[in-house]
């Protein structure tokens, strides 16, 4: 639900009763003289940590620094990070490796919320969980960053609950708590009020003690099918459990699975059922969809047309229905000369790619150093790392041969195309799960947007490596000739010269500049031993070449009908 109030009033005129406002409150001074009635903030505090919450991350401001503050001394982790948006991708990313809700993000009025909307709507979109917690404004302000933070949030969440008093605390904070993690998941904001915030009462915001109801759905009939495709997607992070059962399900299925890119590696990469690069001839040529916690949308490369002639069947998500209902599919002979259909395209469409890391351009180098990427990895981490990537060039090509090992250890902005991500998103992995290598390709725009987020990184010691794809432009340096005329002034291309491990050092973390990828293995191990003995960031900046002759241009679509995921 979304509770919205009347529009505010208009900038320029004293709300009504503003003096009176101003006048000190005796109840309020006798009550913060009673040790056992607890402030809104302390409730906030005490009720988040009795649901679970862990980690706070937020740039905080007026009225909300007593808020962060009640949270650090209730024992939760408070992170403070540079920029708003920052804060929401590392919660976001927090919660997804934590495969719940653990993290939330506190921000404060006016400017802090509209600056965390992008992460809330990336949330939303996405069906993540995530609470945004909002210091509502000061009715004091004298119009001072006035603004309706209800309506401002309603389009890009679940629901917004506007707390204007301490006795709503309780009940609001239950009610964000469930429908941010329940199915579907998404994002909720909850703006508090400062009379909330600031009113005392005695209740703790102890858990909900009410337990819902489990039902196990009945199985579906799934009418049988020649050619039927699985899709999996990260929704079922929050509702598959162990997803060893599940690879055990579809592996009995013997069908032809595409994945997202966050719920790759349930199958691992090489797995012959696994076929993520021919997904539009798998889509092209089959005759049945089933979801299995994913969204039928743009991630998988041909599903428009596909969506025209079919429709998905939707299968409940939840970890044991989830398995009985892959185990009951249908079979028929068909489904073997099916699979290894799709497995030759599989393999012929690697090889394209691979080939195509040899030409002269822009989508090669991000090939080549995603390959590069992997094969060190692989060298270095065998068991596997978290890796993310952001969007642009790398999320289009290079996720293709950027290999996952594991399940739900690859991080994207999901179905948007945010940039910036990156760099808060593997801040959060790492500090949800320490033990685990966190490993971060970001483009030179994105690095740009999200570089503050290294020193946060280095002030909680995240051991998180972070490699820029440095090729000195939006898209590479040959995308400005697609749009604008010869000669133009350079608005789509970077000064060559800006030196990305420079900029690093000067946030106090420890960075690399290397000429390429063929300098990448040194340059990944001599940062893991680094953080072996020092905990915290690391930056590498691999110079793609610029001064390699190629075409003007790339082509609108990859080859092969590979659509930029």
């Amino acid at each position: 639900m979304t509770v919205l109030g009347p529009p505010k009033k208009p900038r320029g005129r004293l709300r009504a009763g503003l003096r009176d406002r101003l006048k000190p409150s005796t109840d309020e001074a006798t009550a913060a003289r009673d040790p056992q009635l607890l402030s809104g903030h302390q409730a906030l505090a005490q009720g988040l940590k009795a649901r679970g919450i862990t980690h706070v991350y937020s740039l905080p401001g007026n009225p909300v620094y007593a808020t962060i503050a009640a949270f650090a001394d209730a024992g939760l982790v408070t992170v403070g990070c540079r920029t708003q948006n920052g804060a929401m991708n590392a919660a976001l990313a927090h919660n997804y490796r934590a495969g719940g809700l653990a993290a939330v993000a506190l921000c404060s009025p006016a400017p802090g919320l509209t600056n965390s909307l992008t992460g809330l709507n990336d949330a939303y979109a996405n069906q993540w969980p995530l609470i945004l917690i909002a210091g509502g404004e000061e009715e004091s302000s004298w119009n001072f960053q006035l603004s309706d933070a209800a309506r401002m949030a309603a389009p890009f969440a679940k629901a917004v609950f506007a707390v204007k008093d301490r006795p709503q605390l309780s009940a609001d904070l239950d009610a964000a708590v469930a429908l941010a993690g329940t199915g579907p998941c998404g994002s909720v904001c909850l703006e508090v009020a400062p009379a909330a915030l600031n009113g005392r009462a005695s209740d703790v915001l102890a858990a909900s003690t009410d337990t819902a109801k489990t039902t196990t759905p009945e199985l579906q009939h799934i009418p049988a099918a020649d050619r039927p495709v699985i899709l999996l997607g990260e929704g079922l992070r929050w509702t598959a459990g162990d997803t060893a059962p599940l690879r055990a399900a579809l592996e009995a299925t013997g069908l032809p699975v595409l994945a997202s890119p966050m719920a790759r590696g349930i199958l691992p990469d090489d797995h012959r059922q696994n076929v993520f690069a021919a997904g539009p001839d798998v889509l092209t040529a089959c005759d049945q969809i089933l979801l299995c916690g994913a969204q039928a949308d743009w991630r998988f490369a041909g599903i428009p047309a596909a969506l025209a002639r079919l429709d998905p069947i939707e299968i409940p998500s939840e970890g044991a229905s989830l398995v009985a209902q892959l185990k009951a599919l249908p079979r028929r002979p068909q489904h073997q000369t099916w699979m290894q259909a799709m497995q030759q395209r599989q393999a012929e469409i690697m090889a394209q790619i691979a080939a195509r890391a040899s030409q002269p351009n822009d989508v090669a180098r991000i090939i080549e150093l995603s390959a590069a990427l992997d094969q060190s990895l692989k060298t270095l981490c065998p068991d596997g790392v978290v890796s993310v990537i952001e969007g642009g060039l790398a999320l289009s090509w290079g996720h293709l041969v950027w290999s996952t090992k594991q399940p739900f250890t690859r991080l994207t902005p999901g179905q948007n195309g945010t940039m910036g991500v990156g760099i808060p998103q593997g801040l959060g992995a790492a500090l949800a799960d320490p033990d685990q290598t966190v490993v971060a390709l970001v483009g030179d725009v994105g690095f740009g947007f999200a570089a503050a987020e290294l020193e946060t990184a280095l002030c909680h010691k995240a051991c998180l490596i972070v490699v820029v794809a440095d090729n000195s432009a939006i898209s590479g340096r040959a995308f400005q000739d697609r749009w604008m005329a010869p000669g133009s002034h350079d608005t789509l291309r970077f000064t060559p010269s800006v030196n990305y491990a420079d900029i690093a050092r000067g946030w106090g973390v420890p960075a690399q500049q290397i000429a390429g990828p063929a300098a990448l293995l040194d340059a990944l191990s001599a940062a893991l031993t680094a953080q072996k003995t020092q905990a915290g960031p690391q930056v590498i900046s691999v110079t793609l070449s610029a001064d390699r002759p190629g075409p003007a241009s790339e082509p609108d679509e990859p080859p092969n009908r590979l659509t930029r995921l």
